[in-house]
Formats: structure tokens, sequence, C-alpha cells
């Protein structure tokens, strides 16, 4: 009897060990982290959901007094057995750290007889996808991803895809696909100054299984720019001297600030001399032969010798002036366009100076000159008159409103000076009876005579006719009768502005 109950008991004891060894064990699909709130979630299969009572899931843990590091650590079971997914939120052996390295799931089936459990054997182990810091280069403006593989699916994995977000959080868009071999991806072209957010997405050869990773940030700092670099004109200040000035913001992170300078616009600018910007606006004297033009313009530079604002170019204005032989007294004038205004130009003033006074302006054109190398000819008449000092011209190149820096600039030319030598223009030959009004009078052109002083002479020495003003004109009359037919002597006697004395000789014939 004992002999029969004891076979009994051993043949029920060995077909639960049958049962238990008969256990499918688990096919763990993915273990993803959730992008929302940086959990693992974990997913997987179970083809007789009707033999079990639930699941174990296991985790390696670190860290944890009494646990051996890295070791399988049960951190919940499930008594569901058609439960296939699970939100890792356990904190019993610390929570889970995916941003800072992989962790790792298996999981077991369980079957309960009412006094003892049985369990599968313990599914192939699931690493996440870990996504490490990020490497921001800030001479190339790129960021450098490195991952460490997902682990679970063998062979499996199709692809890498890479998301990122540029500014804000969770708009991920894909940039990029890698082959399953890659760990590492170079995000290029970055804008500066700007939080971007990745994650790394593993795609299984079966397309309906993704794992995700944990996502990482960094900003691409870069040193912050000058809001603006105006360059706001440019003016002779001495003989062969011009004198540059520059608008820069002071709220720039950059130190790294170079002058450069060319003989031509588009010509080969060369380092005049690294500067600081620590005075609004930089001003700079540069000392050149200013009967040629020259270019300026400041550029900013990062640590990484990288080129990163430019401002607008200034040049100086060169100037030249001619007095007419042909038509006494008009002065001709050229000069180079200005190079270049940030809101272009308004218009040029042509300003005339005599003597110490007040400097006016006698033509304005609203000519930009925006596709030529020269301004245009100016022609102003000089009045005959009596000057005191010299009689010198500039041109001012005045700039439109609105440039960033608030600054309108006005940029100004070398002086060009007429030489206040004194000229006499006298006819030859008139006829006192002419219809002709001009024609009937003598009248000498005078230009810059302080006192003035013109004698006729007849053939045997008598002075005829003599005045002091400017203004009066011989009629051809002595006495008030028409003087005989032939020539005549006049001496003309001029004082200039600084006081030299001028005298000129000369014929004139009378003819009816």
């Amino acid at each position: 009897m004992k002999l029969r109950l004891f076979s009994f008991l051993f043949l029920l004891l060995f077909a639960n060990k049958l049962l238990a060894q008969d256990l499918e064990i688990p096919v763990i699909d993915s273990v993803s982290v959730n992008l929302n709130d940086f959990k693992v979630q974990i997913s997987w299969s179970y083809p007789k959901k009707s033999e079990i009572h639930g699941y174990r899931i296991k985790r390696r843990v670190y860290g944890v007094s009494g646990v051996i590091d890295g070791s399988f650590v049960n951190i919940i079971t499930l008594n569901d057995p058609n439960q296939t997914w699970f939100i890792d939120t356990t904190s019993g052996y610390s929570l889970t750290q995916t941003y800072m390295r992989q962790e790792s799931y298996v999981i077991e089936a369980y079957h309960f007889d009412g006094s003892n459990y049985d369990y599968s054997n313990l599914s192939t182990e699931h690493k996440t996808l870990w996504l490490k810091d990020i490497e921001f280069d800030n001479c190339k403006n790129e960021n450098k991803l490195t991952w460490e593989h997902y682990v679970g699916w063998n062979d499996s994995i199709l692809e890498y895809e890479i998301y990122c977000s540029a500014g804000q959080i969770n708009d991920y868009k894909r940039i990029a696909k890698v082959s399953s071999s890659e760990k590492q991806f170079i995000h290029t072209n970055l804008n500066s100054n700007v939080n971007y957010y990745y994650f790394i997405r593993a795609r299984h050869k079966n397309a309906n299984k993704t794992a995700s990773s944990n996502t990482k940030s960094i900003f691409s700092k870069q040193p912050i720019p000058p809001l603006y670099m105006n360059a706001n004109q440019s003016e002779i200040v001495d003989i062969n001297k011009v004198k540059i000035s520059f608008s820069i913001s002071l709220d720039s992170e950059i130190e790294d600030f170079r002058l450069l300078r060319a003989e031509r616009e588009t010509g080969n600018y060369e380092l005049l001399k690294k500067i600081e910007i620590t005075d609004y606006p930089f001003q700079f004297t540069d000392s050149v032969d200013i009967s040629k033009q020259f270019f300026y313009k400041i550029q900013a530079f990062n640590n990484c010798e990288m080129l990163i604002k430019e401002s607008n170019l200034t040049s100086n204005i060169v100037l030249n002036l001619q007095l007419s032989d042909a038509e006494f007294g008009l002065v001709k004038l050229n000069w180079t366009s200005y190079k270049r205004y940030e809101s272009g130009i308004s218009n040029y003033n042509i300003m005339r100076q005599v003597g110490t006074n007040t400097p006016e302006k006698v033509f304005e054109t609203s000519d930009t000159l925006a596709n030529n190398a020269a301004g245009n000819l100016i022609n102003d008449m000089i009045a005959n008159g009596n000057f005191s000092g010299n009689i010198c011209y500039y041109i001012q190149a005045i700039e439109n409103e609105g440039n960033s820096s608030g600054v309108q600039g006005v940029s100004t030319s070398n002086r060009v000076c007429i030489p206040l030598e004194p000229k006499v223009f006298a006819p030859n030959a008139f006829n006192p009876l002419s219809y002709i009004e001009k024609n009937n009078v003598f009248k000498p052109f005078v230009s810059f005579a302080k006192s003035y002083k013109m004698q006729i002479i007849s053939r045997w020495g008598n002075v005829v006719f003599e005045t002091e003003d400017l203004n009066q004109a011989w009629d051809g009359r002595i006495n008030g009768e028409l003087a005989r037919e032939g020539t005549y002597i006049y001496i003309i006697k001029i004082t200039a502005p600084n006081d030299d004395y001028f005298e000129k000789t000369g014929n004139i014939t009378v003819f009816y």
C-alpha cells in the first residue's frame, strides 16, 4: 500500500516537472525608450497564453547594495498572461537611467498549480539603443552622434534612422538613415546658437518592429557676432590721411576683428591691422596717397579662424578740379563715387568755401552712380569779384536713412583749391559803332582782383581813359568824341588777394 502511494506521488511530481520544462520561452519584440517620459517600454509575444499565469521581468541593475553589479534582478511579476507590454517605472532597484547606459531585460513565463511555481527559460536578452553624449565642433559647425547598437535582434537590424528637432522639443524629423553596422553620424551645416535634440531608431527587417533610443540635446554654441557692423563714412583729415569710421555693436562675444584695405573694390584685400572694438564708433586714420582711392572693411572671426560677419565697404572720395581754358571762370569737377553705404547713397553735395567763410552747397546731384566709377562733371561759374583767401571745393556723399546702426553716413572728399592768381582775358579789337553790345566796348575779363586799375593810352602817350571799376568798360570815346581808328595801349594793374602785384599791358585796335 505504501509503495503504491509513493509511486503515485513520484509520478505526479514528475508530470509537474515535465510541464515546467514544456513552457514556451517569451520572445521580446523590442525594448524602446519613450520620447515623452524617457521610460523603457518592453513588448513581447507568447504563443500559449492559456497554459501560463503570467510573466516575470528581469533587469540588470547597478549600484544597488547587496546586488552584484550587472546581474539580472526580478523587477516585477505580471499576473496576466494576456499583458504583453510593460513600461518600466519600477524603483525597487533604482530607476532606469537610459540617458547614461544601455538597460538590459529578459522575461520568463510562469505557471502556478496552486502550490508551486514553474518558470520557463529566460528569453533572449534585449538592450536598449543608447545614444551617448553628443560632441559639438564649433569650428566645423557640426554635431557628432555616437551610439551603442541595439542588442536582441541579432543580425536582423535593417538600418538606423536619425531624428532631429531643432530649436524645440518634440518636433522631430528624420534627417538621415545609416546602415546597421554604423555607430556614428555627423550632422553638418548647423545653425548657430540653437538647441538640437536627437534620438536614434533601430528598424527591424520586419518593418513592424522598431526600437528608439534615449534622447540627447546639445546647444550649438558659437560666440555671438556683432548685431551690426556698419561702415559709416570716410573723411580726408590731413594731407594724405583718410579717417574711416565704423559702427559696431559692443554686445558681441567676438574678439578677433580685422581691418582690411584694397586698392580696388573687387581686388585682394590685405590685412591692415587686428583691432579691438572698445569704443563706439571705431575710428582709424590711415596714411595713404589720397590721389588714389582705397577701400576698407572690417571682418569678424571666431576662435576657429572662421569668418562670421563682414561690414560693408567704405572708401575715400578722390576729387579733381580743372579750370577751363576755353570758358573763362568755368570750374570742372569730377570725383570717384563713394563705396558703399549699407543704405545706399541719397545724393552728393558739391561744397565751396571762399577763404574762411562758412562752406556753402553750390550744387546737388541725386545720381547714386551705382554703375559708374566716377562722379558727374560738375560746372561752377566763378563770378568776377573781390575774393579774400582761397576758393576750395569738396564733395559730400550723403547716405540714405535706415541703416542697421542708425548712424547716417556723411563722407567727405579731399579738398581742391583754385590758385588765386589773377587772370586777364582782353579782346584785341572792337568797333564802338557795332550793333552787337559786347563788340562795341572794350572790357577785359579779370579774376581774383583785390584791387584793379585800367588805363587806355594813345599812340602819343596820353591817357584817354582810366577806371578802377571792374565792371566799367571803355566805349571808344575820348571826351565824348569817338576815338580815331588805330591802335591804343592798355595797362591793367591788379593786386591779388594775397597782396601780390600784377600788371598786364597789351594793344587794342579801334575800327569802324
